[in-house]
């Protein structure tokens, strides 16, 4: 294959690239104008932003160039093109910016493959719906925004592990006539975890799990001795195990999922 069929080739790909990244932008821009979404993450979503218009730039440049090399070629009068000094000008043009912007041309940029490295900037492991949901759970009841987004991720599998159907992502279970789901789980007796079956609660809207969550800990029972602990989380999540949970390491994967994550932050509320 020769050097003008391969820049043909390499406009084909750059051209995909260049829509995938107009398809982004138009996501990012569609996330910055949803006001809680852009509220938790305007800074990561503006800085993603700025990152794709950079790769616009430079991968413009790039097709610019690569359609000026494609036309020295078709316009040569050599016998071998490549001998033309008009296309070997218009090829040390794309070779300097390629060697210029060198980062976009290596495995995990925007060249090669793509835009995965901007794509990650704008998926966030607590969508911006939970986090709303976890601060006006705490504005209501006091109960901390970290404890209540840890819980999420940790009994949900970061919402990916519900019940089937239950909108529970909190392990609630059903008591007496309440609706529920049958599912299979883990629990800890004291002697080791073992797989059983239970019944979990099954809500009509996650909005719904959060606040019955919110009032489990706040008002019920068996919990409510945990919210003397509302002011300091790490000891909240240690009065949560063997309340709220059997699972004896409960606490420690709490606190965990709260520092690696920085949930702490959630705990002071934003402005009404």
């Amino acid at each position: 294959m020769g050097v003008q069929q391969i820049n043909q080739d390499m406009m084909g790909q750059l051209g995909g690239r260049i829509d995938e990244l107009g398809g982004l932008e138009n996501s990012i821009n569609g996330q910055l104008a949803d006001p809680i979404g852009s509220q938790y993450y305007g800074a990561q979503l503006n800085d993603a932003l700025g990152s794709v218009k950079e790769a616009q730039g430079v991968l413009n440049q790039e097709m610019q160039l690569r359609q000026n090399l494609d036309a020295a070629y078709k316009n040569s009068t050599f016998k071998n093109p490549d001998q033309d000094p008009a296309v070997k000008e218009a090829q040390e043009k794309l070779n300097e910016h390629r060697k210029k912007n060198e980062k976009y041309y290596k495995k995990g940029k925007v060249g090669d493959p793509c835009v995965s490295c901007i794509k990650k900037k704008t998926q966030f492991r607590f969508p911006p719906d939970i986090i709303k949901a976890a601060q006006d759970s705490q504005r209501e009841t006091g109960v901390p925004a970290s404890i209540t987004l840890a819980q999420w991720a940790l009994e949900s599998g970061w919402g990916k592990k519900m019940p089937a159907g239950s909108n529970n992502p909190f392990g609630i279970k059903a008591v007496g006539n309440q609706p529920g789901v049958d599912a299979v789980t883990k629990e800890d007796y004291g002697h080791g975890k073992v797989t059983v079956t239970q019944r979990f609660r099954k809500f009509d809207s996650l909005s719904d799990a959060f606040k019955e969550h919110a009032r489990l800990l706040s008002e019920g029972k068996y919990l409510k001795q945990v919210m003397e602990f509302k002011d300091d989380p790490d000891k909240m999540a240690d009065a949560l195990t063997g309340t709220y949970a059997t699972d004896t390491e409960y606490g420690s994967l709490l606190k965990g999922i709260m520092k690696s994550n920085n949930l702490y932050q959630y705990n002071t509320l934003p402005a009404q």
